[in-house]
């Protein structure tokens, strides 16, 4: 047996119960169409029984009973992709034991990041996955001078699913640093090391300090609230413990998603850290006691009674604070839902970009006792908008540190919406990002240049007014209200994106994407080997500077945590 069938088999026999003779055996947790699943029980198999459910399909409708040797199931060939359920029957009594996955080619079950070449420039193509995954794939943009896109677009015009199994957060976690290693090199030398939620500034901090990402969750799409507790019960005692938010996401047809969220530091996290000789680590995103997408209701029996964020806690997660549409659509793509037992609603940290202070304690504890490396954190601790403007502040600063080294100066301002940037050709270029949500009116936005970004700008170019500069739109919703509200204030050079195309990388219809047009910029007007060389000579930021920034932004904590003594790595 290899090491993963072993923790196949070790799994499902903690979750299964208790005596030997009670634990049913599988190999793998993904299967096609046409394979066989071959049952084992480690100890007596008389008298037990394996009923398959559906945990896809509302109710769990029964798929197959196998009722003695061989326990063997075979997919049928035109089996419809699910999660099916496992079950123990023994004496009248029926006993979950945990789930695989039947899947057809096309399918994800972790996140994928592919790479091209294009006249000498790395493209790199994020599949699955949401903002946190897109900090990865940033970062090997960032860390080769490439540009990326911003992800495959799935059913609902979000990004495609990457379908659960129980092993999703080790998966996922090994796959990050495996794509990193083959990018980027096994023996780099990594000074800084991010380990973060996905906050739209924090692709730009890893531009800024040329460090790569390590996400400190992973978004996982499915059909059940069963699917989820088993991968937190295998990450628990795979001796990775988390907890999980389970909502949906209005991009994503048909299906629920959840953030899986670690609570200490991965083996695989560690061992990068130690392998690449990184110095600092900085853990960044949003405070817990920061409120947006926040209120949720816990399910009884998971986690521990009165903790908040304990191992195994699985909350369900209203993106419109438990509105009519709320509760609509969680039951129709949760399709357990409304069999729960869920505890009072409560408003909790964010949900995409909160990090919570026991994700803070435990990881950088994890790193100061098992690495070389100093840890800081850096939280946003009041308002969200504070970790927004880092993208800027870091932007104009990274300019100011260049000015010599490679005359870069203050271009203009680009418009970034969630989710769209490409940092380190932005902060090369001369382009000061703002980052926005979409949602907000776009007077709220278009105020942020004067009241936060040009403050920036005077400090470390005085004189030089934005409304005289380019500023380019990059947005799709809203555009042309945000276009407009840029000419009311005076503002001279305004360009815009496109209309209807998507942030994506395909050359089949032309360049007219913005990944594109930056390709296209890059090879035809500075040359790929001027820019890549440019990004190469740059300063990047080291600690000291990035203490000096986050000092201008009152609602950014930055914190250095001291080793002790006994640390030992």
């Amino acid at each position: 047996m290899n090491i993963k069938q072993l923790m196949v088999t070790f799994f499902i026999a903690l979750l299964a119960g208790g005596e030997i003779g009670a634990r049913v055996l599988t190999d793998k947790f993904v299967y096609s169409q046409g394979e066989k699943v071959v049952f084992t029980f480690d100890g007596k198999s008389e008298g037990k029984t394996i009923i398959l459910k559906y945990l896809s399909k509302k109710g769990e409708p029964v798929l197959a009973e196998i009722g003695g040797e061989p326990f063997v199931w075979e997919v049928p060939s035109e089996f419809t992709p699910a999660a099916v359920g496992v079950y123990q029957k023994e004496e009248g009594q029926l006993t979950y034991s945990s789930y695989f996955r039947v899947v057809t080619p096309g399918m994800l079950t972790t996140y994928q990041i592919a790479k091209e070449e294009y006249e000498g420039l790395n493209v790199f193509m994020l599949n699955g996955g949401m903002s946190a995954e897109y900090t990865v794939q940033k970062s090997l943009a960032n860390l080769t001078a490439g540009v990326s896109h911003t992800w495959q677009i799935g059913p609902g015009g979000g990004p495609k699913p990457v379908w659960g199994t129980p092993d999703f957060l080790q998966q996922s976690v090994q796959h990050t640093v495996d794509l990193y290693n083959e990018y980027l090199g096994k023996s780099k030398k990594l000074k800084t090391v991010i380990i973060a939620t996905g906050v739209p500034a924090v692709p730009y901090l890893s531009a800024a300090m040329e460090a790569p990402v390590l996400p400190l969750h992973f978004l996982v799409s499915v059909n059940s609230t069963k699917e989820v507790s088993s991968i937190l019960e295998y990450s628990s005692q795979a001796g990775v413990p988390c907890y999980a938010t389970l909502g949906y996401d209005a991009s994503m047809d048909d299906v629920g998603v959840a953030w899986i969220k670690l609570l200490a530091l991965p083996d695989e996290y560690r061992k990068f850290i130690i392998e690449h000789e990184v110095e600092n680590v900085i853990i960044a995103g949003i405070g817990e006691d920061v409120k947006s997408e926040s209120y949720c209701r816990k399910l009884n029996k998971t986690g521990v009674d009165g903790q908040e964020y304990a191992d195994g806690s699985l909350y369900i997660l209203y993106t419109q604070s438990g509105s009519e549409h709320d509760i609509k659509t969680i039951s129709r793509n949760v399709v357990d839902y409304d069999t729960l037992s869920l505890e009072k609603g409560k408003d909790l940290a964010d949900w995409e970009s909160g990090v919570v202070n026991r994700q803070i304690d435990n990881i950088s504890k994890g790193i100061c006792e098992h690495t070389p490396a100093q840890v800081y954190s850096l939280i946003a601790t009041h308002d969200m908008m504070d970790m927004y403007n880092l993208g800027a502040n870091m932007g104009m600063y990274f300019m100011y540190k260049n000015r010599e080294q490679t005359k870069v100066s203050v271009q203009g301002t680009y418009l970034n919406e969630y989710l769209i940037s490409q940092p380190l050709y932005e902060l090369t270029q001369g382009y000061i990002p703002l980052l926005f949500w979409q949602f907000v009116p776009p007077v709220s936005t278009i105020d942020r240049i004067k009241r936060d970004i040009q403050k920036v700008v005077d400090v470390y170019e005085k004189g030089i007014l934005l409304e005289n500069k380019t500023v380019h739109v990059n947005a799709r919703i809203g555009k042309e209200e945000l276009v407009q509200e840029l000419k009311k204030r005076g503002f001279r050079f305004v360009t815009k994106r496109k209309d209807n195309v998507e942030e994506l990388w395909n050359l089949s219809d032309g360049i007219n994407s913005p990944c594109e047009e930056v390709v296209q910029n890059i090879v035809e007007q500075i040359g790929v080997k001027q820019y890549q060389t440019q990004c190469k000579n740059a300063l990047y930021l080291n600690m000291g500077d990035l203490k000096l920034v986050t000092n201008n932004i009152p609602g950014l904590v930055f914190h250095s945590f001291k080793k002790k003594l006994q640390d030992v790595y």
